[in-house]
């Protein structure tokens, strides 16, 4: 059974879903800029695996056509909306959110989406506000 998301139409689901993350240009970066992204974490969706509202989060920039691994936490744009989503990513397709403060939809990825980075769990010292929660709120 469909979630429903898959089938409604791209100029109504930008009103589902609102933005997880803020890409934000550090004033310094070391010819990094290609291989790196910098988000600001806008909403509690992944705030049982320790990620939360005003983390700042570095992830691998990613190639398009990438697929991630499973249970990858990956920001998501979507084409028609721009709507960037944080998620953890479900093979073949699906994105789930993992809060116990949600209760949004899964989504099941149709055509219109780009997997735009990953986050790497061991780069912990390019992320601030994760595992040791000194980020700026």
């Amino acid at each position: 059974m469909s979630s429903g998301s898959e089938t409604t139409p791209p100029s109504q689901i930008h009103h589902r879903f609102t933005t997880d993350l803020l890409e934000i240009y550090p004033l310094a970066r070391e010819h990094n800029f290609q291989k790196w992204k910098e988000f600001r974490v806008l909403s509690d969706v992944l705030s049982d695996l320790g990620i939360r509202t005003g983390d700042v989060l570095a992830m691998t920039a990613t190639d398009p056509g990438y697929i991630p691994g499973p249970q990858a936490i990956v920001a998501v744009s979507f084409i028609w909306s721009g709507v960037l989503l944080l998620r953890q990513f479900i093979p073949p397709r699906m994105l789930v959110t993992n809060s116990s403060k949600g209760g949004l939809p899964h989504v099941l990825l149709g055509r219109s989406f780009k997997i735009v980075a990953q986050y790497e769990s061991g780069s912990s010292e390019r992320n601030e506000g994760f595992e040791g929660r000194h980020s700026a709120r």
